[in-house]
């Protein structure tokens, strides 16, 4: 079928087929037909070309299927470009990753700062009274390594 309109449009074999899109309607019984192209008057030849093809192949078949196909409106070539605005499509990409990569800083495993040791109190020294608090305390290994890790 896409031969046919191949040869209508004048394009060689096999490049329609990236340039056509067919889609069904849910709604209805309608198939629609769109075309691209670097010239919106391309795209609805493109389109128109396969509409006919495919009208035709129909109306080849149609006593052995039922099924009747005729085309409600021939393609109309669009008032303006309808590919994205490249600095729309930039600015919606960065913002994505923007978003994708402060999620990712917030879902990873925190890390955990070294905590320093936990001071520990040594034991009271002498016979508790008066005197005994007057003497300075001997400090041990373990003050030395508390004063060390401060």
């Amino acid at each position: 079928m896409l031969s046919a309109a191949e040869t209508r449009t004048g394009l060689p074999r096999g490049a329609l087929r990236s340039r056509v899109r067919a889609g069904a309607s849910p709604d209805a019984p309608m198939v629609r037909i769109t075309g691209s192209a670097p010239r919106a008057q391309d795209a609805a030849d493109y389109a128109d070309a396969v509409a006919r093809a495919l009208t035709g192949t129909a109306h080849k078949s149609a006593e052995k299927t039922g099924v009747r196909l005729t085309v409600v409106s021939r393609a109309a070539p669009s008032q303006g470009p309808v590919s994205p605005s490249l600095p729309i499509a930039v600015a919606v990409g960065v913002s994505a990753g923007g978003l994708l990569g402060g999620l990712a800083l917030l879902a990873r495993p925190q890390r955990r700062a070294a905590t320093a040791a936990a001071a520990v109190p040594l034991p009271a020294s002498g016979d508790g009274t008066a005197a005994a608090a007057d003497r300075p305390a001997q400090a041990g290994p373990r003050t030395a390594e508390l004063e060390d890790a401060r």
